[in-house]
């Protein structure tokens, strides 16, 4: 009788401790799943934040261009008054 009953309580364990093993299983593929998913968003973070430093990049250099595109300007003008000047001059 003692024996039957210790049997009982052990397949009781053996049982409740196959429903944990099988939970924990259940949990890990969920986590791995959630992991999959959170190294996609990861990556398409990262990949947002290479189009941003690409676009910050072309928006520094503009001023830079600006400002050739105005000395290269302002050459010219003083160029063409210069060379204006001197067939004035001449002629």
């Amino acid at each position: 009788m003692e024996n039957d009953k210790r049997i009982s309580n052990i397949e009781n364990r053996v049982s409740r401790l196959e429903d944990e093993v099988q939970e924990l299983h259940k949990n890990t593929a969920v986590s791995k799943q959630e992991i999959k998913m959170i190294f996609n968003i990861l990556n398409e973070i990262k990949d947002s934040i290479k189009d941003i430093a690409k676009d910050l990049r072309n928006l520094k250099e503009k001023p830079a261009d600006r400002w050739e595109s105005v000395v290269t300007t302002v050459i010219t003008m003083l160029v063409t008054a210069a060379v204006t000047y001197f067939l004035a001059i001449r002629g």
